[in-house]
This record gives C-alpha cells, structure tokens and sequence, in this order.
C-alpha cells in the first residue's frame, strides 16, 4: 500500500496550519466525541466565553479538546505511548476517573457483539511503536494508528477523538498536514469502523487517505 503525504511542510509551518485550524479541529473531535456543539458555538468557547444553551458537558468537552490540540501543536518530543496517554487523558479528564488509562476490562461492540479483551500494556505499545517505526509515510503511519486504536478501544472513552488527536500530533511532526473527519463524512466513518475487522486495512485506509487528509494549506 502506498500512501504518500499529500503535503510537505516545516514542523513550524505545520503547527501554525492546525492553529489556523484549531476551531474546525476541536470541532470536528468534538462531534467525534459525541458533541453536541455548532461550529459556531465552538468558536466561542475557544475565544473564552460561554454559551448560552450550550450544556456545561458540552463546554467542557470542548475545552478539553482545545487543551489536548494544543498539546498536538506545543509538544516537541516524538510520539510515544506515554503522549498517546496523556492526550486522551485530557480528553477525558474531569469525565472520567480512568483519564489517560488503559481499558483495563473487556469491551463488548455493541453493533457487532464482537469482545475486545482489556487493553494489555505491552500489547499497545508493541502495536503503537511498531507503526511510529515503521519507513512508512508519515500519513500512512496516522492513518494506521487511528486503525488500531479505534478498533482495539484502548481506553475506556475518547477512543476516536484520542486517535485522531495523535494521529495529527504524528503528521504534525512530520510536517505532513492535517486529519479531521468532516461533519457529512461522520456517518460513513462509524459504518466503515463498525465494519472493520482489524484484519483487512486496505478499505479503511484508502476511505480514510480519500477524505480526511487535508490537503490544503
């Protein structure tokens, strides 16, 4: 499979493209995560204000999720387990008392009844630095980790939020650009998740290089 990065940027110029973006990147994991917040509203609490209408859980998602992106844009060290963690525990701090830990029980998916044993420590990071070692593209290495994480629901909430959020920290690194689910691809994205076995990871990743790699800059 081949699957070049669509963009070639300094790490620089890669981070002030996701600060340009932040308020459609915060979004779009905010409607990955179950929000319920407009674009629009979005772009006020990032700005600082509140809402009125806006529920306090869906104010501070998105505050959680404006911190977590700025981790994405700010942090310096290469990707890593330990970031992947701490990326989803911001997601999910205050939400949950597992913040940033692994799933330590079984997950049942509901669609397909399908048991995902408790997520094993070694087992996510044989599978998390075996992708981020790889001489893949920097692309093809989101897109897989995003695979992975999805399906094997390393944690215990934020699942897709979290994978994407690293997935960008990847490409921003990389300076390779930018993946977001857009809001009228939400849909066919759970089909195609619900339908992925872990096994076949050509159709997802070909879905996924089509429509949510930004390629624009």
């Amino acid at each position: 499979m081949n699957f070049p990065d669509k963009v070639t940027l300094t790490m620089k110029d890669n981070q002030k493209l996701v600060i340009k973006e932040m308020i459609t990147l915060v979004y779009s994991m905010s409607r990955l995560s179950g929000g319920k917040a407009t674009l629009r509203e979005a772009e006020t609490v990032i700005l600082g204000s509140d809402v009125y209408g806006l529920s306090m859980e869906d104010t501070q998602l998105i505050r959680r999720l404006q911190s977590a992106v700025e981790l994405v844009i700010r942090n310096d060290h290469p990707g890593s387990v330990e970031i992947l963690s701490r990326i989803n525990g911001l997601v999910t701090m205050a939400s949950s008392l597992k913040a940033g830990q692994l799933r330590k029980a079984p997950f049942k998916v509901v669609a397909t009844g399908r048991m995902i044993p408790a997520a094993d420590e070694a087992v996510v990071a044989n599978a998390v630095e075996g992708i981020l070692h790889t001489e893949d593209s920097a692309t093809l290495k989101a897109l897989r980790l995003i695979l992975v994480i999805v399906n094997q629901q390393f944690y215990a909430d934020a699942n897709e939020a979290t994978a994407f959020l690293f997935a960008n920290y990847v490409m921003v690194h990389a300076g390779a650009g930018m993946i977001m689910v857009a809001d009228e691809k939400l849909t066919a994205f759970r089909q195609l998740m619900a339908a992925y076995d872990g096994i076949d990871d050509e159709p997802p990743l070909k879905w996924l290089y089509k429509n949510c790699v930004i390629s624009d800059h």
